[in-house]
């Protein structure tokens, strides 16, 4: 979800029938008007978090209405 700005977030799924370790991982964006790639969630904050199977990860700004 893109808007509202202030509630942005990204869901991001596991089909798999095993977990997914996130270590390691990171997320880059892309503006439609730039020609340069941007951290938008580093590494570190993704240190030592899974994805269960066949389960959702949530990465938002605010988790107070987050299920």
């Amino acid at each position: 979800q893109i808007l509202p700005v202030d509630q942005r977030f990204i869901e991001l799924f596991n089909p798999n029938n095993s977990a997914v370790n996130l270590s390691g991982w990171y997320l880059q964006r892309k503006t439609e008007t730039s020609d340069l790639w941007e951290s938008l969630v580093s590494s570190n904050d993704f240190e030592g978090k899974t994805i269960g199977a066949k389960s959702y990860f949530l990465i938002a700004r605010q988790n107070a209405n987050a299920d």
